[in-house]
């Protein structure tokens, strides 16, 4: 089987984009797991399916390297400058399907903004928060985000959180200013630290909305910046969008 994709990286979260429009390749645990692997395939945090959908301009399928379907905020960015690109659809405003349900798309010079969907129902346990926006996120706020050993920190939170019954991702945040925050992600599916989550920077800044952070909301990543916006209403989120930059790396064939 010949697969031609395109690599993206958003951020440094990178990922292998297919277009299913046409083709019908099949996707299986091992394929993804290979396709992900930097030492034996092309390497990346994920893939990216774009199917053809008879309600909105086209479907988003995400698979994590372990063969895992999620959202996924960085990869739906990469995936709308693809569809812009490839002129799948010419509207200003682009509608897509994911993982999570139908999202609003709209391209900003270098930037995609992507309306997610509401967010409510969040827990919080002594000083952290569990949010789900889009992918489940734990979140830990931390005065020092330097000196975290995020590897040894999953481990321990996974245990001692064993009342969550589904797998996720764990934040570390640290508070910068009223409008800025710093973020380290732990991403379940990749089992490592990514350069940037973009989920995981909307549940940290909601998580970051309870200790007095206002939005608009710049958050720092390893690989750089985002900026995520939101409306509390009646102990939810409304109108929250996620934007950030987005690129085109290279584009190939693989035989597999």
């Amino acid at each position: 089987m010949e697969i031609h994709f395109e690599k993206y990286q958003a951020l440094g979260n990178n990922f292998i984009l297919v277009n299913q429009l046409e083709n019908k390749n099949r996707f299986n645990n091992k394929k993804i797991s290979f396709l992900c692997d930097k030492d034996h395939g092309i390497g990346a945090d994920g893939i990216i399916i774009i199917k053809k959908c008879l309600k909105a301009d086209f479907e988003i399928v995400y698979y994590n390297p372990d063969g895992s379907k999620s959202f996924c905020g960085n990869g739906s960015r990469c995936a709308v400058d693809f569809s812009i690109k490839k002129e799948l659809t010419k509207k200003e405003n682009i509608y897509f399907l994911a993982y999570d349900g139908y999202h609003f798309a709209k391209q900003k010079g270098d930037f995609i903004s992507i309306k997610m969907n509401d967010i409510k129902n969040i827990k919080k346990f002594k000083n952290d928060y569990y949010i789900n926006s889009g992918a489940p996120h734990y979140i830990k706020i931390v005065e020092n985000l330097k000196n975290i050993d995020i590897n040894k920190k999953i481990d321990q939170t996974r245990l001692n959180i064993g009342y969550v019954s589904e797998n996720f991702n764990l934040n570390f945040i640290q508070i910068i200013n009223k409008n800025k925050i710093e973020i380290r992600t732990y991403e379940k599916g990749v089992e490592r630290e990514t350069q940037s989550c973009g989920s995981g920077a909307v549940a940290g800044s909601i998580a970051a909305s309870f200790n007095n952070i206002k939005s608009p909301v710049i958050v720092k990543t390893n690989g750089g910046l985002l900026k995520v916006t939101f409306e509390e209403k009646n102990n939810a989120f409304e109108n929250v969008f996620l934007e950030g930059k987005q690129k085109f790396i290279f584009s190939g064939k693989i035989t597999m």
